[in-house]
């Protein structure tokens, strides 16, 4: 039903989440809907009742708003899973951290979506929007606006986010 790589991935996306019983139960349904999206017919007929509560609980109810569609890598970390929305065209990379009221998506309808690498750790209350690349390693803090690219290793901050200096 679900392939041996996707369960690895659920495995991993279990392992960041320790110790929080909500996310764990969210991204382990988001990934199953992805495994619905991707499979073949049989396994969408066993994954549709998943599929179906992730789509109508998760997404509607409790506001997490990521489509299955959406290429995130594994180490997926959720805290506070509400009011997270996020474009399916958008690219997040392996063990990332994401938090409440993120919104990471395209500035206008025909704009670009933003690229995030590995290990970025998102705050609460973050915008990040277009056609922007946030590197390996980068620290987006609470409340950024972030609407051009970094530099690995970097934390950015504010409206529009900057690059924070040592002294912040």
């Amino acid at each position: 039903m679900i392939e041996t790589h996707m369960m690895n991935v659920i495995k991993q996306d279990w392992a960041a989440n320790q110790g929080n019983a909500r996310s764990r139960a969210i991204v382990v349904l988001f990934r199953a809907a992805q495994g619905f999206v991707r499979s073949n017919i049989l396994s969408k007929l066993l994954l549709f009742p998943v599929y179906l509560v992730y789509r109508f609980v998760v997404q509607i109810f409790v506001g997490f708003d990521v489509p299955a569609q959406t290429r995130i890598g594994e180490g997926l970390r959720v805290f506070h899973c509400h009011g997270i929305v996020i474009n399916p065209g958008a690219v997040i990379g392996s063990n990332c951290t994401l938090r409440h009221t993120t919104t990471i998506g395209n500035k206008d309808d025909s704009g670009g979506l933003p690229s995030i690498g590995d290990w970025v750790d998102i705050g609460c209350h973050t915008v990040i929007l277009g056609d922007i690349s946030i590197a390996d390693h980068t620290t987006i803090g609470a409340g950024s606006v972030v609407l051009s690219d970094s530099s690995p290793h970097s934390v950015m901050v504010g409206v529009p986010a900057r690059v924070a200096n040592k002294d912040e």
